[in-house]
């Protein structure tokens, strides 16, 4: 009985759900959209901080217009 008890405890568990991350957002933009946003980006200048943040940007931007 214990044993039951135990694995339907687990069962529970596994079937929570999860929320969302609250820092991702969905966007969906038109591939006019993405290609003006990395024109921009390109001639643009940003500082050493801010280029890991562009960069993935910047891939998200391209992969999305790729779909």
């Amino acid at each position: 009985m214990l044993i039951k008890k135990l694995v339907m405890a687990i069962i529970r568990k596994k079937q929570t759900v999860v929320p969302p991350d609250t820092d991702t957002v969905e966007l969906k933009l038109k591939k006019e959209e993405c290609k003006m946003l990395l024109q921009i980006i390109a001639n643009s200048t940003f500082s050493g901080k801010d280029i890991q943040i562009l960069y993935d940007t910047a891939v998200k931007l391209q992969r999305s217009m790729l779909k």
